[in-house]
């Protein structure tokens, strides 16, 4: 089924509120695609469309989004602390660095408040470059090989 069929069919289900069928046409989705029809609805059907998804599914997808749909997104799913923290704990620490600093330093310290102790210290560090710096557009993953190693 092509993307704008399938989009329209999306739409039409969420609509009527058959929220089991959408959630199985959104399964067969990729990220980018499940993020750009995110990014066409409003709040209120983007928020119940992201919690329709599996927890990978919408951490991948999360990661497709404009930092502005991020955004938006954190701050209508505020009310759901845990649903959050999950999301906020597995965003690769430089994607995370990036949505902070888009966001309010009362929110920014709050949604640090939700993370695990070991990734808010990482995100700590990254937040402690200056702003516009190589420091914080950097991950501290990396893969180390050594002259030794063979394939």
């Amino acid at each position: 089924m092509p993307k704008t069929m399938k989009f329209t069919e999306i739409l039409r289900k969420i609509k009527s509120r058959q929220l089991e069928e959408v959630q199985q046409l959104l399964k067969e989705m990729h990220p980018n695609d499940l993020a750009n029809l995110i990014d066409k609805l409003p709040t209120e059907e983007e928020v119940m469309v992201f919690r329709l998804l599996s927890h990978e599914l919408a951490r991948n997808t999360f990661q497709y989004l404009s930092l502005k749909k991020q955004k938006s997104l954190i701050e209508a799913l505020g009310e759901s602390e845990s649903d959050l923290a999950r999301l906020l704990n597995d965003l690769d620490p430089d994607d995370r660095t990036a949505l902070f600093e888009e966001l309010p330093e009362s929110l920014t310290n709050r949604l640090l408040n939700t993370l695990s102790s070991e990734e808010r210290k990482i995100a700590q560090e990254l937040l402690a470059y200056p702003e516009e710096s190589i420091g914080r557009l950097m991950t501290p993953d990396f893969v180390a090989v050594r002259p030794e190693f063979t394939i």
